[in-house]
């Protein structure tokens, strides 16, 4: 064999190593393809088990037709296997002696060489001539031949874990009811999917896909919810946790997305998907589709913990319908739903893929904003603004109350509701004021278009309606807080006085304990503009000791500004008989 023959047998021979084949089969496909050069008895392949201990793992035999030669060397090798492996760096033929004693016929020729990958030992190859000697092109030959044999022992280690490794993992995820697919952080190309998820996407062979092409539709890049680029700034082993309707399957999933790193060593992003369609269904207020009260929390305390955790400011939003009672009332409670729904619609439309919202209770609403406080108000005042488009017989808006959370603070769902619910209030106070005195507008329009130009002496009214009646005058002037009663009643109930600052405390002190908190939330209710009308009924004790029903009936009038101004009305003593 001259040197550009065995030169073009390299391919061959890669071919021989090549594959996870036992060394059974290398070695007789070695031996056949230098049966065409050179008559081999026998070939004996080793490979050791560590590359830096002498431990053989595995070895191949193959004998000519007719010859027990291979079989004869590796019960030599077996016997001798310490020298061996002292001798593999040498990469020199037995010498004669070593022929004979091994019980070979002298005229044998027995070349090693070492399986070699830079520098490092993988095992042997040996092969066995019964006839002439090994020429100086052979020799290079058997010399290619080891580091052929190496770079294939080497390459056979990385195979047989990878298929460990792979029938593992595929035996494990196939068997999880969740889906799961990993795809290549840059080019989004699938690298594995497991069976769950190929059966609900149903999908026979997508790896090697793009992923947005096949597991959404009307895609032309990568989706805008995607979190890849998000991972591709954090660690491995860090997840994302978001929820998506798929378009494929119209199911809805929980996704819990990280970065690992794929056999081959690159970057890759994982995502595993758990179909909550039947949760989601249950959790779900059936008119507005936004979570009911329990998980909505529950997903609440979770965003409020994620967001304390990465320093980030979130804004707890709480809105209430305006004026839903009056629209059932007026117009049924099908109109009702028709207003709750459209106002959770608008508000739907304007979250991001990591913000929630849900239904706190009938009218009561909570959307937690990934936000700050200014910029989450400019989003829930341009849902107010589209609302007072809407063409209907009656006013469709809400009040709203924000409570921002900085990354560094740690309040509690419960905590942010309750702050959220007090500043909707103060904006429900003023929508109330507002309302009363357009009423008021309209109502002496109204009058004025009635009486005319009607003129009277209002200093006399107080007196003349004194004068009038048995009941108990009284008049408070909401700017002051200064109220004024009638003569008859601070002699009945001993009040220090006709005009009284502190009246709250000098007259509720004479209310019955048991009734002191009706009492006491009433006028809180006229002090706070959150009613225009009252009336309320409760013991009160006179001058005598006794304890006696009263009825205390008032309206409160608004200035031109829509504040309080003016609360008056009567107190009766329900113990005399009036006319």
């Amino acid at each position: 064999m001259d040197k550009e023959s065995w030169k073009e047998s390299i391919p061959s021979l890669i071919s021989c190593f090549k594959g996870s084949a036992g060394l059974e089969d290398m070695a007789e496909r070695l031996g056949k393809l230098m049966q065409v050069r050179k008559h081999i008895a026998g070939v004996v392949l080793i490979r050791l088990e560590k590359r830096e201990t002498a431990v053989l793992r595995e070895s191949g035999v193959w004998n000519a037709a007719g010859s027990r030669e291979g079989t004869r060397l590796a019960a030599a090798i077996k016997d001798g296997f310490t020298q061996v492996l002292e001798e593999l760096q040498e990469s020199s033929a037995w010498t004669q002696d070593r022929v004979k004693r091994a019980g070979f016929k002298e005229s044998m020729q027995i070349w090693q060489a070492p399986a070699l990958l830079e520098q490092e030992v993988y095992g042997a190859v040996f092969l066995v001539a019964e006839q002439g000697v090994w020429n100086q092109e052979e020799k290079e030959l058997l010399t290619v031949i080891g580091y052929i044999a190496g770079l294939g022992f080497a390459c056979r280690e990385s195979t047989v874990s990878e298929k460990l490794n792979s029938f593992v993992f595929n035996t494990v995820l196939d068997g999880m009811k969740a889906s799961l697919y990993i795809s290549d952080l840059e080019t989004d190309e699938i690298l594995f999917m497991n069976q769950t998820m190929r059966d609900a996407f149903k999908l026979e062979h997508p790896e090697g896909h793009i992923c947005w092409q096949i597991l959404q539709k009307g895609m032309e890049e990568r989706c805008r919810f995607c979190p890849v680029e998000r991972l591709k700034r954090m660690s491995p082993g860090t997840v994302i946790q978001w929820e998506e309707t798929n378009t494929v399957t119209g199911r809805i999933y929980s996704n819990y997305d990280s970065l690992i790193y794929w056999v081959d060593g690159r970057r890759a992003h994982l995502q595993q998907s758990v179909d909550i369609t039947e949760l989601k269904s249950a959790n779900t207020d059936e008119l507005t589709q936004m979570m009911i009260r329990r998980p909505g929390k529950e997903a609440m305390r979770r965003t409020l913990s994620r967001a304390g955790a990465a320093g980030k400011t979130v804004t707890v939003c709480m809105y209430d319908i305006n004026r839903l009672k009056a629209v059932n009332d007026l117009y049924g409670h099908a109109e009702g739903d028709k207003l709750i729904l459209t106002i959770s619609n608008a508000v739907r439309e304007i979250l991001r893929e990591d913000e929630i919202a849900f239904r706190l209770s009938g009218d009561e609403f909570v959307v937690i904003f990934q936000d700050g406080k200014k910029r989450a108000n400019q989003r829930m005042q341009e849902v107010q603004r589209k609302l007072a488009l809407c063409q209907v017989n009656y006013e469709v808006g809400f009040c709203f109350g924000l409570v921002e959370i900085a990354g560094e603070c740690r309040m509690t769902a419960e905590e942010a509701i309750f702050l959220a619910d007090e500043r909707m209030y103060e904006q429900k106070r003023r929508f109330h004021i507002q309302l009363n005195e357009k009423r008021r507008i309209e109502q002496d329009t109204r009058y004025r278009q009635d009486a005319g130009d009607f003129v009277y002496n209002k200093e006399l009214l107080y007196d003349a309606l004194v004068q009038s009646t048995d009941a108990y005058i009284y008049i408070c002037n909401m700017k002051t807080g200064v109220f004024r009663y009638t003569r008859a009643m601070v002699e009945e109930f001993g009040l220090p006085g006709e005009i009284i600052e502190n009246a709250a405390a000098i007259w509720g002190a004479k209310v019955h304990e048991e009734d002191r908190a009706a009492f006491l939330e009433a006028n809180q209710e006229i002090s706070d503009g959150r009613v225009s009308t009252h009336c309320v009924e409760y013991r009160a004790q006179n001058c005598r000791g006794e304890w006696v029903w009263v009825r205390c009936r008032g309206r409160l009038e608004l200035d031109a500004n829509g504040e309080p101004e003016l609360f008056a009305g009567f107190i009766t003593n329900l113990g005399k008989d009036y006319k």
